[in-house]
This record gives C-alpha cells, structure tokens and sequence, in this order.
C-alpha cells in the first residue's frame, strides 16, 4: 500500500467510512489474532474481535497523524494495553467474590458463616491493615489488585521512592510480627 492510499484510507475511516475502517482492519488481522494468541486471553474469539474493532475505532478517533506508521505503532499499543484492562478486569471479578481483608468484614463473616476466626496469618494481616494510614492501605490494596510501582505511584500520586519504601516498611513490618506470632 502506497503512502497516498494508506492516508486517504485512514483521513475516510476517520470521516466515518465503514468501507476503509473494515479494510484497516482487515489490514491488521494478523497483528489481532497474534495478541490473542500469545496472550491466552480467556475472552471468546467474538468478543476479541469485538474489543480489537473499537479498540481501532477509539485509536483512528485520537489519531492525529495520517500515516500509517503512526497508526500501527498506537494500535498496536492500545491493543496490549486493552489487553492488560481484560485481564485486570478478570482478576477484580475472581478476586472479589473472596472475604475482604477489612477487619470488620473479616468479623461479619466469622459471624454470619459460624466458623472458626481466622488463621493466625489472616489475623496479623487484618491487624497490619488496620494500623495503617489511608495512602498505605490503598497502596497495599493497589498491589493487591495487580498494579505495578509505577501505577499505583500515579493513582495515589506519590513518588515511585514513596512506593518502593513503604512496600519495603510493610515487608519488614510483616515479617517481624509473623516471628512474632
């Protein structure tokens, strides 16, 4: 494809042309079937195609350059960061269908269910957790959700030092109260 034909193809799918969005699609199969592939996504095939169109969509929206280049460089970026959101979202859904960490949901629990307290770990996270200030907690809950340094860095805007050294103080702090349990 041409320099020209790539331009006017991306300036008519930006315009709303269903013909040229198909055909950049259509251009990019191999690029969405690879990803999908390689990063076993639990999504059925459907939705993934469906996801991998308005993912287009939204990238020819914001695009501001038209040349081709530009185009497979951010759609190929946005892809691997929708990507990240699926599986994110994934996780969330699994990961908050089990007992919150909060210590008075921890005792509701207990309570409602009629089972024996919590193990000695639990009991000295939910003590851990509680003790802790605002930021610290949704740091830790941040990490606990899958975000890395430099995420939950931007979310509680702090420093990526801040993060690292109270990632640091909690380690310490949680190891010495399991020697001490």
């Amino acid at each position: 494809m041409t320099n020209q034909k790539a331009m006017q193809l991306i300036q008519a799918a930006q315009a709303g042309d269903e013909a040229a969005f198909q055909d950049i699609f259509e251009a990019f199969r191999g690029l969405v079937w690879t990803l999908y592939r390689d990063h076993r996504l639990q999504t059925q095939q459907y939705d993934w195609e469906q996801e991998s169109r308005l993912v287009l969509y939204q990238t020819l929206r914001k695009l501001k350059a038209t040349h081709w280049g530009a185009l497979t460089r951010y759609y190929n970026q946005a892809l691997r960061h929708r990507i990240v959101q699926l599986w994110r979202e994934s996780y969330r859904y699994e990961s908050a269908e089990g007992v919150s960490l909060n210590e008075a949901c921890v005792s509701t629990y207990v309570q409602s269910a009629q089972i024996a307290p919590p193990s000695a770990a639990v009991a000295t996270i939910v003590d851990l957790i509680s003790s802790l200030g605002v930021k610290e907690r949704e740091f830790v809950l941040l990490l606990a959700m899958g975000y890395d340094i430099n995420e939950c860095a931007i979310q509680l805007e702090r420093s990526r030092s801040w993060c690292y050294a109270t990632r640091q103080n909690l380690k310490k702090i949680y190891q010495a109260e399991a020697k001490g349990s």
